[in-house]
């Protein structure tokens, strides 16, 4: 397992390569194939030529933010670069404060039985998000979960690990 990054390690950007990145990001999650300079430009209205957007791509690829299948491709995000998007540049979205509690109170009901669990987080997230939800765990005899994140994806999405 990869330790998680500390938002302190990440690399200091500025506001145009956290705008690119941005876009990047939410272009490559959209369609699922690398990201060119020209349609960020176009798709994201960005002000800037397609040469300072990939400048801007060459510079977040250098920060290990980004990477390209192969030469002549777009960019597409590292693991790094989702960290910091998910860490910084999403907005967190609010939960009432009675579906904290509701969902609280069904892990605690669920905590000795793994099964319950998994079924109690799959009905949440699909619930909070209105989206399917499908969630699994590695085959081991002795599985533990020592903690549980609520991951902003969009603005009503939210991805539970």
């Amino acid at each position: 397992m990869t330790k998680k990054p500390n938002p302190a390690e990440f690399p200091d950007l500025d506001q145009r390569a956290r705008q690119v990145l941005g876009a990047v990001i939410r272009e490559y999650i959209a369609t699922a194939e690398p990201v060119a300079s020209v349609q960020l430009v176009r798709g994201y209205r960005l002000d800037v030529s397609p040469a300072t957007v990939r400048n801007e791509l060459a510079a977040l690829e250098d920060a290990g933010l980004l990477t390209h299948p192969h030469t002549s491709a777009g960019r597409i995000p590292t693991d790094l670069g989702y960290r910091y998007f998910i860490e910084t540049l999403m907005p967190v979205p609010s939960v009432r404060a009675d579906e904290q509690v509701t969902v609280s109170h069904q892990f605690q009901q669920a905590l000795q039985d793994t099964a319950a669990w998994l079924r109690v987080a799959a009905s949440s997230l699909a619930r909070l998000t209105a989206e399917a939800s499908i969630v699994t765990t590695p085959a081991s005899t002795r599985t533990t979960l020592r903690h549980v994140e609520v991951v902003p994806i969009q603005e009503r999405r939210v991805l539970l690990v």
